[in-house]
């Protein structure tokens, strides 16, 4: 049986019917979307709770310095205590980083609350301290700073704590008992005692002073020579504890691996990532005393690359263990800094390293890290400085690809499998 068609026309609704239905939607889709900025917050809470303020107490936890660590400080030496120094000469680089208007005092013999008295008077625009081993160059901070924050106390802190702790443990990492190289290698003694100096310096005065170091990017700070470091004066405020920082390994891959790690600073460590990376270079490069002929004393890839791991590595020397922890791969396995390092291709460090078309560059980073999982990092990295002091004692170096991979095979004893890497990877044996 065939179904019959309906052989009458479908009626037609009125034209005026069809635009009031199309203007209704419009108006309550437009209502509806103006109260999303206001109902997505309530809608977020109905589905989370407290959720929101839970992670924001979490967060805001993690980011606080971790406790006060009991570092040792002691009197200054006789020599130190009635030292005064004339602080107008004082910078080897007055045309990027002039002296002037400057309260210049010897650390031993003011006091935080003398620097603010004489601060006040509105005479000076930075504060120059001179202790035992360095000269700390500080602003006089301006306008928008913290609640409480006491200019006096963060800059004898940080200037005694430096002093004290953070360029001595350094050194004595890099093997030096003293910081007699700075005199021998400047005999024109362009400081008044051997020191390092410290320009802390806002973010327009780290790029004129380091100009365009760094490339395209914006660097933080640098080593100038005539041992001088430029340092971010954020050095003098509170650090927040950043979790979960990460190296990347060298390669075109997409999805490269990494290493991560978690930084926790004790609240009385005046240390800060940067500087610990320029006092590297600084320190490396006074092994030019072995070999006073050796200008570069290294290739610019490896200098980046040990002062970055001393970076990593000297925030536990420097602050105390646990300052950098929770060292894992991407696949959340246990893995310290060297191990990741030594496997092809090392991770990017420094602000210079090389690509992936030079594979024996590369490698001899890998041989270096081989040589400092071994053992424990101060004692592996104090035995690399005595190799490299013997080394450049014989007049050889490592400022060339080539005179570093024969240093990194004689790091490694000779080792056959050092050899077959480097050889695997391009070097010329």
């Amino acid at each position: 049986m065939k179904t019959k068609q309906n052989s009458e026309p479908p009626k037609s609704r009125p034209a005026g019917r069809k635009w009031l239905i199309v203007v209704v939607v419009l108006v309550l889709g437009y209502f509806v979307f103006s109260l999303l900025p206001f109902l997505t917050p309530l809608f977020f809470e109905w589905r989370t709770g407290d959720k929101t303020d839970r992670d924001l107490a979490m967060i805001t936890e993690m980011i606080k310095p971790g406790p006060a660590r009991d570092y040792q400080f002691h009197s200054p030496s006789p020599e130190a205590a009635r030292r005064t120094i004339n602080c107008k000469n004082l910078s080897a680089w007055q045309d990027k980083l002039p002296i002037i208007n400057s309260l210049c005092l010897n650390l031993y013999k003011t006091s935080p609350e003398e620097i603010n008295k004489q601060v006040a008077t509105g005479k000076f625009d930075r504060v120059i301290l001179y202790g035992e081993k360095i000269i700390w160059d500080a602003p006089v901070i301006k306008g928008d700073i913290p609640d409480g924050f006491d200019l006096g106390k963060a800059i004898w802190d940080s200037a005694r704590f430096n002093d004290q702790v953070t360029v001595p443990r350094l050194a004595t990492l890099f093997g030096w008992s003293d910081l007699s190289f700075v005199n021998q290698l400047t005999p024109d003694k362009v400081y008044p005692f051997p020191a390092l100096y410290f320009r802390l310096s806002d973010d327009q005065e780290v790029q004129t002073a380091c100009g365009n170091e760094g490339g395209d990017l914006k660097i933080a700070g640098c080593a100038l020579g005539m041992w001088s470091t430029v340092v971010p004066q954020s050095v003098l405020f509170e650090k927040l504890s950043l979790a979960n920082q990460k190296v990347w390994r060298i390669s075109d891959k997409k999805d490269r691996d990494y290493l991560a790690f978690d930084y926790k600073w004790p609240a009385n460590c005046w240390a800060d990532e940067t500087m610990i990376h320029e006092i590297a270079h600084t320190l490396l490069y006074a092994y030019r005393v072995y070999n006073p002929s050796d200008a570069l004393v290294s290739t610019k890839y490896f200098n980046e690359h040990q002062a970055d791991t001393v970076k990593v590595y000297g925030t536990n020397l420097v602050c105390g263990e646990g300052s950098v922890s929770n060292f894992r791969d991407k696949s959340e396995k246990k893995m310290s800094l060297a191990d990741f390092d030594s496997v092809y291709p090392p991770a990017e460090m420094g602000s210079a390293w090389p690509d992936t078309k030079h594979g024996c560059q590369l490698a001899m980073l890998n041989g270096w890290n081989n040589f400092l999982k071994k053992g424990s990092f101060e004692k592996q990295f104090a035995a690399f400085g005595s190799a490299l002091q013997d080394w450049m004692q014989k007049g050889k170096t490592i400022h060339d690809d080539a005179g570093l991979q024969n240093f990194i095979i004689q790091l490694n004893g000779n080792d056959e499998n050092t050899k077959r890497e480097l050889q695997y990877r391009g070097c010329f044996l």
